[in-house]
């Protein structure tokens, strides 16, 4: 059974994390599939790029759906204010997995309470994405490039991703991460998880 994972704003809103995240959720034998709520999309679309595809579009384009605005956001006080509806409309949706580069602004106890586990993009893409998802991901960031040269570039965003699917491009050389990993990669009770954090 497929995990249903929440995306937040702060990833739809970045084209190539985005794209590895929808894309990988519509290859057959995905291990998960996507959703976010109104106010996900209006707050991402907020912080787009003038000339980029709006989160609407893509949306309505490739058949996702909005999931149901959640209820309560009030009693998640452990959450970071602005973050409270965000949660509210993860536990709405059903989620399993809240999809975060904010993943500290979200309090245990509140995860706990909704059995939602917060993480990180390159976390969960490591252990979540496939080799078909992956590919077929590369594939549609080519624009002409060789896709070596998009999976040596994905370094440095995805370290953990790229390093997950070094045996694709073996003699690709890598970019190093432009930014150092988030101090939290993962928030909540992932036990019930197979999520590998070892050398991370």
């Amino acid at each position: 059974m497929r995990i249903i994972v929440f995306v937040d704003a702060n990833i739809l809103a970045k084209p190539v994390t985005r794209t590895l995240v929808l894309v990988g959720s519509r290859v057959n034998g995905a291990e998960f599939s996507v959703v976010w709520s109104q106010l996900a999309e209006f707050e991402a679309e907020h912080n787009l790029k003038s000339a980029t595809v709006s989160i609407s579009q893509i949306r309505l384009r490739y058949g996702f759906d909005l999931s149901p605005s959640g209820v309560g956001s009030g009693n998640y006080e452990a959450t970071a204010f602005s973050d409270r509806q965000i949660l509210a409309d993860a536990f709405a949706a059903g989620a399993g997995l809240l999809l975060t580069e904010d993943v500290d602004d979200f309090g245990l106890v509140d995860l706990e309470a909704t059995g939602i586990v917060a993480i990180s993009p390159d976390l969960f893409l490591a252990n979540y994405l496939s080799e078909s998802g992956y590919l077929t991901a590369v594939e549609a960031m080519r624009w002409g490039r060789p896709a070596h040269l998009v999976h040596s570039a994905l370094g440095k965003l995805h370290p953990l991703l790229v390093r997950k699917f070094t045996y694709l491009f073996p003699d690709a050389e890598i970019a190093q991460p432009t930014h150092n990993p988030p101090a939290v990669l993962l928030r909540g009770n992932a036990d019930k998880l197979d999520i590998q954090l070892k050398d991370q």
